[in-house]
This record gives structure tokens, C-alpha cells and sequence, in this order.
């Protein structure tokens, strides 16, 4: 296994996702599930009505949570060089931190697609404009 960077913000937060991941149940049992589409407004149900040429089975798989490889080549597939959400750690290092972080950090996202939820801080993003 690589060595961990000396940064204290990415151990800090390698630390964190050691502690969900032991934890999974409690980051996600206070979540609320989705609405059903059956307590959407009326206008919505022509817009949200199944079209007739999509098979009813066509997004069945859509929501299973992805095998380890597969989650291994989306992350590397992001680029280790892209820009890093709120927490500060990029691509990089999750993928240089060995297998260890790597499972743990599979098994909150395999959490996520099983509970349908993503936390509030993966859904926030920096945009930085460069003139």
C-alpha cells in the first residue's frame, strides 16, 4: 500500500470516511425517501406518464450498486488531475490511498445507491472562472 500524503485536510478526511464507512446504517437512516410520483401535481402525469416504446424493465438494473471494478474505472476514468469538491481531495489521492480507503470508499457509495440518497456535501461543487 502507497503511503498517504502529509496533508492533514486529506488524512482528516480519509479518517472521516473510515468512520462512515463502519457506520453506514447512521449516515444514511435519516434521510427521507422519496416522494412517490403519485403525490406529484396532476399537470405532472402526462409528462411523467411511462413511454410506450421504453420497455418496462429498462432501468431495473439502473440503481443496483456498482462491483468494485467498476467503481475503480469511474473513479479513474474522472482524470486524477480534476479540480477537488469542498473536502479538498481529488482524484489522485483516493485512487493512490490503496485498497483499504478504496473498499471503504466503495462501500459508502454502494450505500448511497441503496438507500437512494447522496449527502448534502457531494452534491455541492466549486465553479471557478478563469478569464
Amino acid at each position: 500500500m502507497k503511503p498517504l500524503p502529509d496533508s492533514a485536510a486529506s488524512f482528516g478526511e480519509v479518517k472521516k470516511l473510515a468512520i462512515l464507512a463502519g457506520n453506514l446504517g447512521e449516515l444514511f437512516a435519516e434521510k427521507e425517501a422519496p416522494l412517490p410520483l403519485a403525490s406529484a401535481p396532476p399537470v405532472w402525469e402526462e409528462i411523467y406518464a411511462p413511454l410506450d416504446h421504453v420497455p418496462d424493465d429498462a432501468y431495473d438494473n439502473l440503481m443496483k450498486p456498482p462491483s468494485f471494478d467498476e467503481f475503480h474505472a469511474a473513479l479513474s476514468a474522472s482524470g486524477p488531475t480534476k479540480a477537488p469538491g469542498p473536502s479538498g481531495v481529488q482524484t489522485k489521492l483516493w485512487l493512490d490511498s490503496g485498497p483499504e480507503v478504496l473498499d471503504a470508499l466503495h462501500r459508502v457509495v454502494c450505500a448511497m445507491f441503496a438507500h437512494r440518497v447522496v449527502p448534502d456535501g457531494w452534491k455541492t461543487s466549486m465553479v471557478v472562472t478563469i478569464p
